[in-house]
C-alpha cells in the first residue's frame, strides 16, 4: 500500500463527520451476511467490519468502504502524468505520483465528509462486534463538483493572471497555479466517477496538456546565466548548466537570470573501510540587479571505499539533485516572489 492509499485509509478510519447514533440490534441483521436492505448499492457505498471491540469494527467498516477508493486512487497515480523537469523517466514519474498524491489527499475531506456508521450488531455468541459503514453517493457527488467548480474558477483566475502580467517570474507562478488546480481537480473528477451512479467524469474547461505546454512555454523565455562557487565549480558548472537546459530554460552568458551554486564539502579520514563526504549544495537565482529571487539549500552525504568513487558518486548526487529539483525550485521562487 502506498502512502496515498495509508493516508486515505487512515483519514477515511478518523472521520465522524455526519455520523448518526447507530442502532444495535438484538438479533443478527441481513446486512451482516447480505446487502443492507436500506442502503442499496445503486444510492450508496458501503462497506463492513467486525472485531471484538465496537470502535474497532467501526474503523473497519469504514476501511473496507475505502478499498475501492484506495484502488481506482493508484490507478489515477499509475496512469497520470504532471509537468516535470526531469529528464529522467524514472525521477519523472516519482515526481509526478508525488504531484498527484498532493492533490489526491487535498479532495480525500471532501469525499469522506458523508461517511456514516449506520448500524451495529453484538453477536450474544461470539462477542464480535459488526459494523456497516455507508457513503451516500448523491451527497458525495454533490460535494465533489462543487469543489470542481471552485478549481475551475481558480484556473480561470490563475491564466487570466499569467496572461495579464508582464513580469516573467509572474506569469510563471500564476501557470504552475493553474496546472496545480486542474491536477487537483482531476484527482476530484475520479473521485466522482467512484460515486456517481453514472459512473461518468465531469467534462473539464481546461486541457492538462495544453496547461502545461503553456507553463514549459514560459520556462523556454527564461535566459539564465550560470554561475558555480566553492569546491569544483568548473565540473558544477557544467552539471548546473545541464539540469537548467533539460528544464527547458535557454543557458545564455548575457541571461536575464543568473543560477548561482555553491558546494562546500569535506572527505573525511577512511573509516571501517570507507571515505565519508559530507557537505551541501546551495542553490540560488537572482534577478538581472542581482536581487535574490530565492535560496534552496540540499545536505549532501556519500561513501565509497575509495576517493575517486566517492568523488563520483557526489556528482552524481548533485547531477541527480539538480536534474530533479530544479525545475520545481524556480516555480517555487516564483509562487514566494508573487504571493
Amino acid at each position: 500500500m502506498n502512502r496515498v492509499q495509508k493516508l486515505f485509509v487512515i483519514l477515511i478510519l478518523t472521520s465522524l463527520a455526519g455520523c448518526a447514533g447507530p442502532r444495535v440490534s438484538d438479533k443478527r441483521p441481513e446486512w451482516v451476511d447480505n446487502l443492507h436492505p436500506d442502503f442499496p448499492s445503486e444510492q450508496y457505498l458501503t462497506g463492513h467490519g467486525m472485531a471484538k471491540e465496537r470502535a474497532a469494527a467501526e474503523d473497519r467498516a469504514r476501511a473496507d468502504l475505502a478499498k475501492i477508493f484506495k484502488v481506482r486512487v493508484s490507478e489515477f497515480t499509475t496512469d497520470s502524468t504532471a509537468f516535470s523537469s526531469s529528464s529522467s523517466q524514472e525521477e519523472e514519474t516519482t515526481e509526478s505520483r508525488a504531484n498527484i498524491s498532493r492533490n489526491v489527499i487535498a479532495t480525500t475531506d471532501e469525499v469522506i465528509s458523508g461517511v456514516e456508521i449506520s448500524d451495529v450488531w453484538l453477536d450474544p455468541d461470539t462477542n464480535n462486534y459488526y459494523a456497516f459503514a455507508m457513503l451516500s453517493r448523491q451527497r458525495a457527488a454533490t460535494s465533489l463538483r462543487g469543489e470542481m467548480q471552485v478549481l475551475d474558477d481558480k484556473t480561470r483566475q490563475f491564466i487570466a493572471q499569467s496572461q495579464a502580467s508582464e513580469n516573467l517570474f509572474a506569469k510563471i507562478a500564476a501557470a504552475s497555479r493553474a496546472v496545480d488546480s486542474q491536477y487537483q481537480r482531476a484527482a476530484s473528477n475520479r473521485y466522482y466517477t467512484i460515486v456517481s451512479h453514472t459512473g461518468q467524469a465531469l467534462p473539464t474547461r481546461y486541457a492538462l496538456g495544453e496547461l502545461e505546454a503553456d507553463l514549459a512555454e514560459l520556462f523556454a523565455r527564461m535566459t539564465i546565466r550560470i554561475q558555480a562557487v566553492g569546491e569544483n565549480p568548473r565540473m558544477v558548472n557544467e552539471l548546473l548548466a545541464g539540469a537548467v537546459a533539460n528544464s527547458g530554460m535557454t543557458v545564455s552568458y548575457s541571461g536575464q537570470y543568473t543560477a548561482r551554486a555553491e558546494l562546500e564539502y569535506e572527505l573525511l579520514p577512511k573509516t571501517d573501510g570507507w571515505f565519508w563526504i559530507r557537505g551541501r549544495l546551495v542553490f540560488s537565482l537572482l534577478d538581472y540587479e542581482t536581487n535574490s529571487l530565492g535560496i534552496k539549500e540540499w545536505p549532501l552525504k556519500v561513501a565509497g571505499t575509495e576517493k575517486a568513487t566517492v568523488r563520483t558518486r557526489l556528482f552524481n548526487k548533485i547531477d541527480s539533485l539538480l536534474s530533479s529539483e530544479l525545475g520545481r525550485t524556480i516555480i517555487a521562487f516564483a509562487a514566494d516572489n508573487t504571493e
